[in-house]
């Protein structure tokens, strides 16, 4: 019996819903997994980081900003279940938050005052990871001796550090459109 074309809007529809859900969680259980092989192996903790977050780009790329931002969300509460939202604050704080902020950025700017923006969202995510874990990170001989200027050395690592980070973004973008995309993407 042939379909009337209501139902199969209705069809189509609720098999996008389900596909988007479907990639949701793989993209959730793979940040997930990274994060938790962060703490598991500490040499590797900040390129696990780097490939959680590419996870989430992929997220990014293919759902949607919303749906990114549920992938890290979600990922954020199952953090707290395993391996602990201390474990892994860098990602929480600056990893995941910089790659959503940079998307969001690059939607309503382009040039050099999105490059701008970006690395100045980096920088102070930087320093908001910083805040937390300076006390832990930094003796309080360095704090105290580095005091006048410690504030402006954070700042300056923080930017140092966002345009890295934005550049390998930029390149893990790049790679996933050119050759993971393609692969991914059903046949119509």
């Amino acid at each position: 019996m042939k379909k009337s074309p209501p139902d199969r809007e209705k069809y189509e529809l609720a098999r996008r819903r389900t596909e988007e859900v479907a990639w949701g969680g793989l993209f959730t259980a793979l940040c997930w997994l990274f994060l938790m092989a962060a703490v598991w192996l500490p040499t590797m903790s900040l390129s696990l980081r780097i490939l959680a977050a590419f996870a989430l780009l992929a997220a990014e790329l293919r759902l949607g900003q919303r749906a990114a931002l549920l992938v890290y969300l979600s990922t954020t509460l199952l953090t707290l279940i395993y391996p602990g939202f201390f474990m892994n604050l860098p990602w929480t704080l600056y990893f995941a938050p910089y790659l959503l902020f940079a998307f969001f950025i690059s939607r309503f700017f382009s040039g050099t005052t999105c490059i701008l923006l970006r690395l100045a969202a980096g920088t102070g995510l930087f320093s908001a990871l910083a805040a937390f874990y300076g006390p832990a990170l930094f003796p309080p001989s360095l704090r105290t001796r580095l005091q006048p200027h410690f504030w402006l050395i954070v700042i300056a690592l923080g930017l140092i550090g966002s345009a890295i980070y934005d550049a390998l973004l930029a390149y893990l973008s790049a790679f996933y459109t050119s050759r993971l995309a393609h692969s991914t993407r059903p046949e119509k």
